[in-house]
C-alpha cells in the first residue's frame, strides 16, 4: 500500500537526520581528544575514532546486504515467479499471492522500456524531470549542505566568546533537523507534500 511505502521512505529519513545529529554530539564529544602514541605509535586522537565508530555501522550493514532479499518486482521482471513469491512471503504474512499478481499484471502490461531521450522531447516526462532537478537544486542552494559542512567554522565566527560555540551550535542545528522530520512524516499524508514544501521554503526565507 502507498501509505506504508511512505512510512518506510520516512522512517530511512528519519534514521539519515538522526545519524547526522548523533554524529555532531559525537564531535562534541570526542573534541581535544590526543590520546598518548608514546607506546604503541598510534595516536588516538579524536577525529580517527570518529572515523573509526563510522566502520561500525558500515560494517554491520555490509553484512547484512548478504541476506538482503531482491526485491519481488526485479523477480518477476527476470521471470523468477517463484523466488518473488517466497520473497513476498518472508515480508508478510498474509496477501502475498495477492501482491504478486498485481505485480505479475503490472510487468506484462509494460509496453517496453521508454528510450532515455524522452526527458527532452516527451513533454509530461521532461516535466518530471526539470521539476525534480530543480526540487533537488533548490535543496541545496538554500545553504542546508553549508550549515552541515561549514557550521562549525560559521558558529565559531558568530559567537567567538562562547566556548565550543562550534560544535555545541551544530549539535542544536542537529536536533532541529532531526525534530522537523517527525513533522513532515506527521503531516506528510494529511497536509501534503506541496503545502509542506511553501511552508519549508517560507521559513527558510523567512530566517
Amino acid at each position: 500500500p502507498a501509505d506504508k511505502r511512505g512510512m518506510m521512505i520516512s522512517f530511512n529519513q528519519i534514521n539519515i537526520t538522526g545519524g547526522i545529529m548523533v554524529s555532531f554530539w559525537v564531535n562534541l564529544w570526542l573534541k581535544g581528544i590526543t590520546g598518548d602514541s608514546s607506546v604503541t605509535g598510534w595516536q588516538w586522537t579524536g577525529w580517527r575514532i570518529a572515523m573509526l565508530l563510522q566502520c561500525v555501522p558500515a560494517g554491520l550493514l555490509l553484512l547484512g546486504s548478504f541476506w538482503l532479499p531482491r526485491s519481488p518486482r526485479w523477480l518477476v521482471q527476470q521471470n523468477r515467479v517463484a523466488e518473488a513469491l517466497e520473497t513476498l512471503r518472508l515480508l508478510r504474512d498474509h496477501g502475498a499471492e495477492e501482491e504478486l499478481r498485481q505485480i505479475c499484471s503490472d510487468n506484462d502490461a509494460r509496453v517496453g522500456v521508454a528510450p532515455w531521450s524522452d526527458f527532452i522531447f516527451d513533454p509530461a516526462s521532461r516535466r518530471r524531470l526539470v521539476c525534480g532537478v530543480t526540487l533537488q537544486t533548490g535543496q541545496m542552494c538554500s545553504g542546508i549542505d553549508s550549515i552541515m559542512f561549514f557550521g562549525p567554522a560559521i558558529f565559531a565566527q558568530a559567537a567567538p566568546h562562547v566556548h565550543d560555540a562550534d560544535l555545541t551550535a551544530q549539535g542544536i542545528a542537529g536536533v532541529i533537523n532531526f525534530a522537523s522530520t517527525f513533522v513532515a512524516v506527521l503531516y506528510l499524508d494529511r497536509a501534503g507534500r506541496r503545502p509542506l514544501l511553501a511552508c519549508g521554503a517560507a521559513l527558510q526565507a523567512l530566517c
